[in-house]
């Protein structure tokens, strides 16, 4: 009797394992395709924003173009083209994963690099996606607080 329940129960934490791996599909299958970064906030008024993913500041990133390439977790983006930004593609690897039933996204940014040889990314919240757009959430320490940025991104 006990072993039919903790099978049971085997059975019930891996179906529950596979949805939870369904919203995380989910997510990446809707992030596939061409988007632009329309803007980037922040929850205090003011804070300026000079370095994101330690590259450029938050102007450089507002109207960015991001291509994510539906079968391989590849892809790239590129800066918006104001004065100071830098330009070029920038070649990132990216998935989604999943905790708690809280879809994230992970990018990490190649730099002539293979992705299995890159250690470091950035990681965003999924707050929502729909068939045009994207807001991602992402904790930066400020001043020994936490900050939230906010990603608005549209799809093209």
């Amino acid at each position: 009797m006990n072993k039919i329940h903790l099978l049971g129960l085997s059975a019930l934490l891996t179906l529950g394992a596979c949805n939870t791996a369904k919203v995380a599909k989910q997510a990446e299958k809707d992030m596939r395709g061409d988007w632009e970064l329309t803007s980037v906030t922040a929850n205090s008024k003011g804070l300026t924003i000079n370095n994101l993913f330690n590259q450029a500041s938050k102007k450089c990133f507002e109207g960015s173009s991001w291509h994510l390439v539906a079968n391989n977790s590849s892809g790239f983006y590129e800066l918006n083209q104001t004065e100071n930004c830098p330009s070029g593609e920038n070649k990132i690897s990216w998935h989604m994963t999943e905790e708690n039933g809280v879809p994230y996204f992970w990018f990490k940014q190649l730099n002539g690099e293979k992705a299995k040889n890159v250690r470091s990314g950035y990681k965003m919240r999924v707050v929502s996606i729909t068939e045009s757009n994207a807001v991602f959430s992402q904790e930066i320490p400020v001043n020994g607080q936490k900050e939230t940025l906010l990603f608005n991104f549209s799809k093209k």
